[in-house]
């Protein structure tokens, strides 16, 4: 199996299911918004840009579009003093992983190693000087050493970071392997975020919008009764790529008409 890694962001899926979804998540005025999302001039400008380019890449580093196909199995690995860390953090994504798959087939989960035979396969890491070091020296996963210097900037300089790593032996990229690296000192909404926006980037979505330091510029989420949400764009944007890049629907004008045929 080759391996390549797409270093991404530093700072699935069915539109039926997504527009008929009975979700509370989904508010009934939001699905009818589905069409006007994906009709919108600026939609699939935004969709390409941020399916094929990673923001940290020099101008012209471009992908083509990835997307997992095994079930994801997440695990987070917390400092040893602080494991209460380890399950806020693992509260979160689980509030990430059920506003996806609430109205899609993405087929994700939390597992603990101590209590399954289950291989993660997306591993969430709170990052600190000692495990930092280590990767600088050992490598992680048989990669070179040299691949995590991407994360080692993400810790001093207190950003998150996100990365894939693909099987293209195939000629298909198939995410295979998934980490997401946050400091181990944020906290609160911060944290959130940053665990929300790097878990996207990892799903597929490798690149900030065009001109945005985060995917959450500019109000480009929800707030709930005080319980932070995906922007229905995101949710969107999401649906598209994994019924786009597993061929679920023939490409943007099929899925945009899908879209707008449930939504009426």
């Amino acid at each position: 199996m080759t391996i390549t890694t797409i270093l991404s962001n530093t700072a699935a899926v069915c539109v039926i299911g997504l527009v008929l979804g009975g979700s509370d998540i989904l508010l009934a005025e939001e699905r009818t918004n589905v069409c006007a999302i994906v009709t919108a001039s600026e939609f699939w400008e935004k969709f390409d840009y941020m399916t094929t380019t990673a923001e940290n890449c020099p101008d012209g580093c471009h992908f083509e579009m990835t997307y997992w196909k095994e079930p994801i199995r997440a695990h987070v690995l917390a400092p040893i003093d602080d494991p209460s860390l380890g399950d806020e953090v693992s509260n979160i994504l689980l509030r990430a992983i059920d506003q996806i798959s609430a109205f899609s087939r993405l087929d994700a989960q939390v597992v603990d190693v101590s209590t399954t035979s289950e291989t993660p396969n997306l591993y969430v890491f709170l990052l600190h000087e000692e495990l930092v070091n280590y990767w600088s020296q050992n490598g992680f996963f048989g990669l070179d050493p040299s691949g995590f210097q991407l994360h080692r900037n993400a810790y001093e300089h207190g950003s998150c970071s996100g990365a894939g790593f693909l099987d293209s032996s195939e000629g298909v990229a198939e995410i295979k392997i998934g980490m997401v690296f946050a400091p181990f000192d944020q906290t609160g909404r911060d944290l959130e975020k940053c665990i929300f926006e790097e878990f996207v980037n990892v799903l597929g979505l490798v690149g900030d919008p065009r001109g945005q330091a985060s995917l959450f510029d500019q109000e480009n989420y929800r707030i709930v009764d005080d319980e932070f949400y995906f922007s229905m764009e995101t949710l969107v944007m999401l649906d598209a790529l994994y019924e786009i890049a597993s061929g679920g629907v023939a490409g943007k004008e099929a899925y945009s008409e899908r879209a707008c045929q449930f939504s009426d």
